[in-house]
């Protein structure tokens, strides 16, 4: 047993002492009157609902029959065993069977299920370095049952399972501030891009939301900005002096990608850098897999890109290193009259619209014309130097309370992880 010091009326038990356990089993799949009953069947990618009310699969009387599937009583605690989902925990809420992958701990007078249930959360990361095997490295149930467990009196567990969850709700509480904390950036940012190309970027309402997170982050509370607004009316004519709409077309050269063989594109740092669509991009910043001798489509520096065929339609990069070659997935938009940068953050800032243009196929898709087409504001590029820093200026402020609001989400699961660990060296409750 552990010679780490306990309160004087616990003590440490090995989990098969206290509890009786076994593992579930899968009726022949060959055999399809198996899986046609209204027995309830639990898979181990199942055990994260916390509390199982409904499977996704159900068996027959028959398969329970012919097979080592066993019925668990309502109230049982399920383990996962095997493979990724080892160390996965939930209840069930109804009579039901499991597969082999979960083990079921019985309900009983020793020991309260909830206390065993965060325990068992505790000693995952132990659990999963316990686990053997290759391909599906799993835990035994010689490794469950073997497992210390420190014990207090039954009345005792019950307190500290209180405790433990007042002090997750209240944790619960701040992680669902810190993320709705994230959206309301989300939106900060689309407002930011919203009061660019309206010509109205100074202080707006975008500033008000960032400021108001800010505050709630300084003071740990993060609550809700008070109705901020976003810019809804930059698709007006009202620009200001100076501003026109224009098509795309009539001051930007598009420039269609072509596909590349593999045998003409390599690994090895050899010609110039190959881009095959959205999963090369980085944050307007491509990230290079592949090079080619045999380009047929170059992109030049500062042309931006645009995937305009498959899932990542819309998507965009901008190319500041040098020549690249571009894919038929991607299109390149080079321009005189545009900053680069000016650019880019317009076609984003309607990435839905873009979206949209590319539905109606089976591979969504965007044409030449959809791009050509397409009306974009135009200020003199002065203007666009201008608007382009302060967007920067602005989404960098984000960035950095965004990285803040991510570190906080770190020490949250770094807290509930001290919580337990206090609850189960006695030292929670007095």
């Amino acid at each position: 047993m552990s010679s780490e010091t306990l309160p004087p009326n616990w003590s440490w038990v090995r989990l098969g002492e206290v509890c009786s356990t076994t593992s579930g089993g899968t009726p022949s799949r060959g055999n399809s009157k198996y899986y046609n009953g209204t027995i309830p069947w639990v898979k181990s990618g199942e055990l994260d609902k916390g509390l199982i009310l409904e499977t996704e699969e159900k068996i027959s009387e028959e398969a329970l029959k012919n097979s080592s599937a066993k019925i668990f009583p309502k109230g049982t605690l399920l383990i996962a065993l095997y493979g990724a989902t080892i160390g996965k925990l939930a209840f069930l809420g109804i009579e039901a069977a499991t597969n082999q992958a979960v083990c079921g701990i019985y309900k009983n007078e020793n020991i309260d299920s909830n206390f065993l249930f965060y325990f068992l959360f505790f000693k995952k990361p132990y659990l999963v370095k316990q686990s053997i095997g290759g391909a599906q490295p799993n835990i035994s149930q010689g490794i469950l049952k073997n497992l210390e467990i420190p014990l207090p009196p039954l009345p005792e567990q019950k307190k500290i399972v209180e405790k433990i969850e007042e002090l997750f709700s209240q944790l619960e509480s701040g992680v669902a501030s810190l993320k709705k904390a994230k959206e309301q950036i989300r939106l900060y940012r689309q407002s930011v891009l919203a009061s660019a190309f309206s010509g109205r970027l100074h202080q707006d309402s975008s500033d008000y939301m960032i400021n108001r997170i800010k505050e709630k982050n300084k003071s740990g509370k993060f609550l809700n900005p008070e109705n901020p607004q976003i810019l809804v009316n930059h698709g007006s004519d009202n620009l200001p002096g100076g501003w026109k709409w224009v098509k795309l077309g009539e001051v930007i050269e598009l420039i269609s990608g072509q596909h590349i063989l593999k045998n003409d594109y390599n690994y090895n740092f050899e010609g110039i850098p190959y881009l095959t669509g959205p999963i090369d991009f980085g944050d307007y910043n491509p990230v290079i897999t592949r090079w080619t001798t045999n380009p047929k489509t170059i992109a030049k520096k500062d042309d931006v890109l645009i995937t305009v065929k498959g899932a990542g339609v819309g998507k965009l990069n901008i190319s500041n290193t040098g020549e690249l070659a571009i894919s038929r997935q991607l299109m390149a938009l080079r321009s005189k009259q545009f900053k680069p940068l000016f650019l880019f953050y317009f076609l984003k800032s309607k990435f839905n619209k873009f979206q949209k243009l590319g539905l109606g196929s089976t591979v969504p898709g965007l044409d030449r014309n959809s791009i050509l087409n397409f009306e974009a504001v135009l200020p003199p590029l002065a203007q666009q130097t201008k608007i382009v820093e302060e967007i920067e200026k602005r989404f960098s402020e984000a960035d950095n309370l965004e990285k803040a609001i991510d570190e906080s989400l770190v020490k949250s699961e770094t807290l509930r992880q001290s919580i337990l660990k206090q609850a189960f060296e006695g030292k929670l409750i007095k």
